[in-house]
């Protein structure tokens, strides 16, 4: 469901075209893999100012979180995602994480309305990346979602919304 263009994306597109009132969005539970009996540890990690009630709800309305995989290891943490408009037609995206040292690199794709946009991989234990979208002549609204993953960590957010003036 959370591959690029599948279940999730196709839910997106459809709040995006105005026929859903609401976005959905991605939380993390515990999962059982059936064979081995196991379950994994899955985290929902919200983007909070204080650890208060009002702001985790207020984070789970607005999707302020994204579902975190842990695999072993130090999981991979990501401190900032985020779009804002800078410009007629232009969309800056920052992503800023960390992680630890000995991990294997860090693959990024972020993921545009649906489609992998760009890909990075990261190496450093502390990382930002900043990208630059100049929408086309029909576009004034995009999404943007992640999937970050290493040996330790697998982590899908939930998408950021921007406009665009025209």
């Amino acid at each position: 469901m959370t591959e690029p263009g599948d279940m999730w994306d196709k839910l997106l597109m459809e709040y995006m075209e105005g026929k859903r009132k609401k976005p959905s969005w991605i939380i993390g539970s515990p999962h059982y893999t059936g064979e081995s009996g196991a379950i994994d540890l899955v985290e929902t990690v919200f983007f909070i100012k204080e650890a208060k009630k009002e702001d985790v709800l207020d984070a789970l309305r607005k999707g302020r979180m994204y579902a975190c995989f842990n695999l072993g290891g130090e999981p991979v943490i990501l401190n900032e995602f985020s779009a804002k408009n800078t410009g007629y037609g232009s969309i800056q995206i920052i992503i800023k994480g960390t992680q630890a040292p000995t991990a294997e690199p860090l693959k990024i794709e972020l993921i545009r309305n649906g489609q992998i946009f760009k890909k990075f991989e990261e190496t450093n234990d502390e990382w930002a990346i900043t990208v630059e979208d100049n929408l086309s002549a029909g576009e004034s609204r995009v999404y943007y979602r992640l999937k970050i993953n290493n040996d330790s960590s697998l982590i899908f957010t939930n998408p950021v919304f921007a406009e665009v003036k025209k």
